[in-house]
């Protein structure tokens, strides 16, 4: 089943209601099996309720009142036959039913040889010579297919392996297939609230997720989780964080979502605002997630490298989205820039305590990777001040060497 997408070659956006009396009039019957496939769907009808809830678009919970309506007992090892199976696909999938009615008579039962006479019109059925009284004909119920567009916050996305399921009110859709969607992101709900993302615009049809009209939303948060992950089970190993995965997980995202990320958490957007204008154009900002060990535990803190450029010196400026944290400048040439920063994530990833104190004391580790000073946080005036006189008169010192 195919549905056109919703999106003409205008400029104008189409109401919403039109957008989904659009949907409504691209709906297509399946085309029948081929006898190939009929064989491979033959042995699928003998499945197990979840399987085949699953197939059926059902929730497990329907689809076990349905089994007891019809008097069928499940429990976890009963699994369903093709005499229990046909009678749900009539029932839940009509038109496909209909489209392979020449395979499924094959299961069907053989029609009555009574010689019996319907008078058409009449309630009566005259049959060896009685007169019974015909049942009311049943009526066909066709479903009504229920079409949503829905704006989503981020507390009623969930995310599985591949996909993310979407919960509506007390109920929750089916999984929208999402290739770099991973269950571990379940874990990282109050830092995803926190990124403050504009919610998901999502057009259902029943329980189903026909499409997500603002899709980058959800390919950023997940980038920006990657990265995450990236600290976390990397310090968790031991191992070094490469900045060189990070910068090209980070290519596709866009310099005003990485400062928006930057901005989620801090009170004060001026910081931000300022060391944006002045980052080199050739670089990103770039992530950094500290690491802090509590204990036998550990949490981790946005924070960002920022990179400006004067002449042929690069300072490499970290900044902590978090009221309090002071401003670390760091040097680098063109040539040594991936070095220098990859120091730096090591250090910052790693689970050493005191760092930014020994930063300050200027420590031999602190000298390996040209950590120039640091500027504590006052007020933003204050603050610009001092960082633009530190670059200067670092400028001046290394062009007279």
């Amino acid at each position: 089943m195919t549905v056109r997408t919703l999106k003409e070659n205008t400029n104008e956006r189409l109401d919403w209601k039109d957008q989904l009396s659009e949907i409504k009039g691209n709906f297509q019957p399946p085309p029948p099996m081929s006898p190939q496939e009929w064989q491979t769907f033959k042995k699928r009808m003998k499945s197990s309720v979840e399987k085949a809830a699953v197939a059926l678009e059902l929730s497990p919970i329907v689809l076990a009142n349905r089994l007891k309506s019809m008097g069928i007992t499940i429990n976890r090892r009963r699994k369903l036959t093709t005499k229990d199976y046909i009678p749900l696909i009539k029932r839940f999938k009509a038109d496909f039913y209909q489209q392979n009615l020449k395979y499924f008579k094959e299961f069907l039962p053989p029609p009555s040889r009574d010689n019996k006479h319907v008078h058409v019109g009449s309630s009566k059925i005259e049959k060896k010579g009685q007169v019974l009284r015909a049942k009311p004909m049943e009526q066909r119920y066709v479903p009504v297919i229920e079409i949503k567009n829905l704006l989503v916050n981020w507390e009623n996305v969930h995310f599985e392996d591949f996909a993310i399921v979407i919960k509506d009110g007390i109920n929750y859709s089916m999984p929208f297939a999402f290739s770099e969607a991973r269950k571990s992101f379940k874990f990282l709900k109050k830092y995803i609230l926190g990124l403050k993302r504009e919610p998901l615009q999502v057009i259902m049809i029943g329980n189903k997720i026909i499409s997500i009209e603002n899709l980058e939303q959800l390919k950023d948060l997940v980038t920006i989780l990657k990265v995450r992950n990236e600290f976390i089970e990397q310090f968790k190993k031991s191992v070094p964080v490469s900045i060189k995965s990070i910068l090209k997980i980070i290519e596709p995202l866009s310099v005003h979502f990485l400062v928006e990320v930057a901005k989620a958490n801090t009170e004060d957007f001026n910081f931000i605002d300022y060391l944006t204008e002045k980052q080199a154009p050739e670089y990103k900002p770039i992530p950094v997630f500290e690491i802090i060990p509590t204990g036998q535990t550990f949490h981790s803190e946005d924070t960002f490298i920022f990179t400006i450029r004067i002449g042929s010196t690069y300072y490499l400026i970290w900044e902590s989205t978090l009221p309090g944290r002071a401003t670390y400048i760091f040097t680098a040439t063109a040539e040594s820039y991936e070095e220098t920063v990859q120091q730096i994530y090591d250090y910052i990833a790693s689970a050493q305590k005191a760092k930014r104190m020994k930063l300050r004391k200027k420590d031999e580790q602190a000298a390996e990777m040209n950590c120039l000073t640091y500027i504590t946080h006052s007020s933003f005036d204050h603050w610009k001040e001092k960082l633009e006189r530190v670059i200067m008169f670092s400028g001046l010192f290394s062009q007279s060497i």
